[in-house]
């Protein structure tokens, strides 16, 4: 089964669903969006998604709402703040005011760290300043470095129309994301 991480903009659940066309797939959002918007008419919908809870994060994560994560976590997580920022992230122990636009890449990190640890196939992200473009070094480094497939919701719904069959498209889109699927007869 094809598993799908959709970013907070891209929550257009009838967008994100329709394209599919009937392909097998677990999609699902992580616990970073689910704050992001509370209070929002997205708060409902999201609560429709699987929720994949984020590795914690002192002064981000809420208590019984993240996993608490490793030492493979936190290089994770530490290298994608460092991607993400250009290396100008604030080092640990130098966080407790972050800016609006520093809080944001956080929860950005956070967000693609979740996904990569929990190993989904396509994490979907309007959010090109967190995923750049396809073709561009950051798309690459990101799949190399964190098995992160990532694409624009344009992008993902034109990767969806590219299967034929439903079976066909449960096949193909399993294989090309790492996964062989048996076909029945």
């Amino acid at each position: 089964m094809l598993t799908v991480t959709l970013d907070t903009g891209t929550l257009r659940l009838t967008d994100a669903l329709e394209v599919l066309g009937g392909l097998e797939a677990d999609i699902a959002v992580t616990s970073v969006t689910g704050r992001e918007v509370e209070g929002t008419a997205w708060a409902d919908k999201v609560k429709q998604l699987n929720l994949v809870r984020e590795t914690g994060v002192w002064g981000e994560s809420r208590w019984g709402e993240a996993l608490l994560g490793g030492d493979a976590d936190a290089t994770r997580y530490e290298r994608l703040l460092a991607l993400l920022s250009g290396g100008g992230f604030p080092k640990p122990g130098q966080r407790d005011n972050l800016t609006e636009g520093q809080k944001h890449l956080q929860r950005d990190a956070m967000i693609l760290a979740t996904h990569s640890r929990e190993g989904r196939d396509i994490f979907v992200s309007n959010d090109t300043k967190a995923i750049g473009h396809a073709g561009e070094k950051l798309r690459e480094q990101l799949l190399a470095e964190f098995g992160i497939r990532a694409m624009t919701l344009v992008e993902f719904t034109t990767y969806c129309a590219s299967f034929g069959s439903s079976s066909e498209r449960d096949a193909r889109a399993g294989s090309e994301c790492g996964h062989e699927r048996e076909t029945g007869p």
